[in-house]
């Protein structure tokens, strides 16, 4: 039995001024439904940051980007609430895009796709993207593959990021060059950015063509793990970035802390879905690791979580 079904559900009491710290701490009183995860997961991510030597995984899928949670991502970077990022392709097309002044659009759910595809408009869900500024992210990262290759031929993925990064003027490619967080991306080729890199070596000899290759990265994560005295992760969705980060810690034992915010449910048997501590059966998860799984919408719970993180940490310097 759960330790919390030992604890009287209490009255939620809200008053006017208070912090989302103190909301959330209020919401722990009642525990139903996600309330009570939501502050545990608070309380998690918490100790995971104070813990010395403790090496901190943020990562996330496609839709944030252009849902304007970068801020969030960056604010993660330069706090050093977490020291690597592991992402999808689509992030990475999409924080270039708006880097070179692209915007994403508030729409509708039950919009009119052809109508939007008329338009030049591509729809992440209730959000908007313009066709335009895909195009220029197309001749940016064309010229970004050209100067690669004039380097040498084969790159890890991260040191990729890293060049983007310190090409760009904002986004999260460029605070995490400037913070030195390596960012890594599993499946690049599931992206624009793996279709413009078939583009830019269809056009080459055999032989001479770009690779950026992620399995590169697993020298320097594994390095990392390997070093760290422990491990954490936010992840913010499910899919290859849950993955791929839990994977990550599978030869040192797994992780020590976890939260992971998704939407999914694990009865279909689905990774996305799984709850943390199926992890323990596969050694991603450290059997005595502190896990915290919130199911519920990430555009929602990230600036909770991170809103309550600024207020624990108001004046420190972690």
């Amino acid at each position: 039995m759960d330790d919390s079904s030992h604890c009287n559900v209490q009255d939620v009491n809200t008053r006017a001024g208070m912090s989302v710290d103190e909301l959330v701490r209020e919401l722990s009183k009642s525990g139903a439904g996600t309330s009570g995860s939501i502050s545990k997961g608070v309380d998690v991510m918490e100790e995971m940051i104070r813990e010395s030597g403790c090496l901190k995984f943020l990562s996330f899928t496609g839709p944030l980007m252009a849902g304007g949670l970068s801020g969030l991502v960056q604010k993660f970077v330069k706090n050093h609430w977490c020291n690597v990022i592991v992402t999808s392709g689509a992030s990475i097309v999409h924080d270039v895009m708006t880097a070179q002044g692209g915007c994403h659009l508030k729409g509708s759910f039950s919009a009119d796709d052809a109508l939007l595809k008329e338009k030049g408009f591509g729809r992440v869900g209730n959000v908007y993207a313009r066709t335009e500024d895909f195009e220029k992210f197309e001749s940016w990262i064309q010229e970004f593959f050209e100067e690669l290759i004039s380097e040498k031929r084969i790159w890890p993925f991260s040191q990729a990021a890293r060049m983007m990064g310190e090409r760009l003027d904002s986004g999260f490619l460029h605070t995490a060059a400037k913070n030195d967080v390596p960012v890594f991306c599993p499946a690049i080729t599931d992206s624009m950015f793996g279709l413009q890199l078939f583009i830019f070596n269809n056009q080459r000899k055999s032989g001479e063509e770009l690779i950026i290759d992620p399995s590169l990265d697993a020298k320097m994560g594994s390095d990392l793990v390997f070093d760290a005295k422990k491990t954490g992760a936010l992840i913010l969705g499910g899919g290859v970035v849950k993955h791929y980060t839990l994977g990550a810690n599978i030869l040192r034992g797994g992780i020590d802390y976890g939260v992971n915010v998704t939407t999914a449910l694990p009865f279909d048997g689905s990774l996305s879905g799984a709850r943390l501590e199926e992890g323990i059966s596969w050694g991603k998860v450290n059997s005595n690791a502190k896990l915290c799984t919130i199911q519920g919408d990430y555009f929602v719970v990230f600036p909770i979580l991170a809103a309550c993180l600024d207020e624990r940490f108001a004046g420190c310097i972690v």
